[in-house]
């Protein structure tokens, strides 16, 4: 009878041990997943620069590249810095912005010899 006896308590103290891990483990992962809600929603606003010069071939692909990236709309902007183009870089980038308010043109008109152009490859 105390072989039974004994046999019983080792198998309740093994239940409750195995329902105490399984209580730690689950509370441990919606911590963990807490955490990794709370620090996505912690990203940082970012300002993405493009030096553009004569772009107009290419200006088009790198905008709707930038455009569908998976980052918070919000927390982003895109710059297109043209640099003195002469082609319709300039306009590929307006119309880029009717879609998109988060991109910014700032163009760049005055000729200075400490200010030289962006370098075409």
């Amino acid at each position: 009878m105390s072989l039974e006896i004994g046999f019983i308590l080792l198998l309740s103290v093994l239940f409750i041990c195995y329902c105490s891990l399984n209580f730690l483990i689950v509370k441990g992962l919606k911590k963990l997943l807490f955490l990794q809600q709370a620090s996505s929603q912690e990203k940082p606003q970012i300002s993405i620069i493009v030096a553009a010069r004569n772009e107009e071939a290419n200006i088009g692909r790198c905008l709707q590249s930038l455009v569908q990236q998976n980052y918070p709309v919000g927390l982003f902007e895109i710059v297109i810095a043209d640099d003195r183009s002469t082609d319709g870089t300039a306009a590929i980038v307006r119309n880029y912005q009717l879609r998109y308010p988060y991109i910014k043109l700032v163009t760049v008109n005055r000729i200075s010899s400490d200010l030289p152009p962006r370098k075409m490859h």
